[in-house]
């Protein structure tokens, strides 16, 4: 097999030609699916797939359940409560990726449904897993094109301003300032998102909003030097805002941020024409913060576009002969690069005028 030198390192260019382009995604779905069968002959416990899958799920809520309550008991401080909730809910974010792939009881809808809607309270801050379903399918089927409406909802193809910012840390609150961008999405319904986020996210969203707000009054009065009186009745409820800050509220918020921002910089979007030019692999040690809460999604979410029949547990058992296949046939690592050219695989001159979004705010 003849390697090539890696696409990070040169002038991005626009294809390679469509047949090569085949040739490449056949290959490394090949070894991809070769590198899986070997792994599960290999350790054969991986043909339970649905138990270990809501092992995982247990694993998930009894880590966070058992690190509130040693929080709530004084026996843990605040930052590591957070920490270990973080990624305990990241675990659940992929079972719930994998149910939306029908990994799990497979050909089972009723059941998968069971199942995502036990894990969607464990997040807040996104839409309910009926509405996450049919996004991410979609994604699947026109990842890094005009109606691509997952990744669009994370500001990909905006300039990176503090509104491309603000909607991969928190897409919730981006919304209010995005009308006019989402409304000319294909297929993209205001309404339909808004019902999605009834009541978890509802919720989420007064706990998190509430917090930012008692706790930024508190400072801007001792900034001033003017104390904040409250009501003696008010001390249990903000009591009870700081715990559940701490063990649902900001480990989400960090766990959504880091997921998003890996997921906004390694799809490519605007000049996509094949899977190898769909997504990057973000491999290099400065990525590690944002992988260490989201299950190392920037290190292994790419294997899943050649290969979507694996659970997440596989796509980390199979990376190191999925990366060797990918650097071979053209998937690029660590393209830096995409962050000043608005996601697009080529340059921003190689799109069309009416293919662009307009720059972020």
């Amino acid at each position: 097999m003849n390697v090539r030198p890696n696409p990070s390192s040169q002038t991005p260019s626009v294809g390679g030609g469509r047949e090569n382009d085949r040739a490449d995604t056949m290959a490394i779905m090949r070894a991809i699916r070769d590198a899986d069968r070997r792994m599960r002959e290999r350790f054969p416990v991986l043909r339970h797939q649905s138990a270990l899958g809501m092992g995982f799920v247990g694993l998930g809520y009894a880590t966070a359940a058992v690190s509130a309550c040693l929080f709530v008991n004084g026996l843990i401080p605040a930052w590591a409560c957070i920490v270990i909730n973080a990624m305990a809910f990241a675990v659940l974010r992929e079972i719930e990726h994998d149910l939306i792939h029908n990994l799990y009881f497979k050909g089972r809808r009723t059941l998968q449904n069971i199942v995502l809607f036990l894990i969607w309270p464990a997040f807040g801050n996104v839409p309910s897993p009926l509405y996450r379903r049919k996004i991410h399918l979609q994604h699947h089927g026109s990842s890094g094109h005009e109606d691509d409406l997952e990744e669009r909802l994370i500001g990909n193809g905006n300039g990176f301003g503090p509104l491309r910012w603000l909607s991969m840390i928190d897409t919730g609150l981006s919304l209010l300032f995005r009308r006019r961008e989402l409304k000319g999405i294909p297929g993209f319904k205001r309404s339909e998102l808004l019902r999605s986020l009834v009541p978890v996210n509802l919720i989420f969203y007064i706990m998190w909003l509430s917090y930012l707000g008692y706790h930024g009054a508190t400072l801007a009065a001792s900034l001033v030097g003017l104390p904040l009186e409250l009501p003696a009745w008010f001390a249990p409820v903000v009591s009870v805002l700081n715990v559940v800050a701490v063990v649902w509220v900001l480990p989400n918020v960090i766990r959504q941020a880091c997921l998003q921002i890996l997921s906004s910089s390694m799809h490519y979007y605007g000049d996509v024409e094949s899977t190898v030019q769909q997504t990057q692999v973000l491999s290099k040690w400065y990525w590690l913060p944002l992988q260490l809460f989201s299950c190392n999604f920037g290190n292994s979410h790419a294997i899943h576009h050649f290969f979507v029949a694996q659970p997440f547990y596989l796509r980390e058992l199979v990376r190191r002969d999925a990366h060797a296949a990918m650097r071979s046939h053209g998937v690029r690592f660590d393209d830096l690069g995409t962050v000043s050219r608005a996601n697009r695989w080529g340059s921003v001159d190689s799109v069309p005028e009416a293919g662009r979004l307009p720059a972020a705010a």
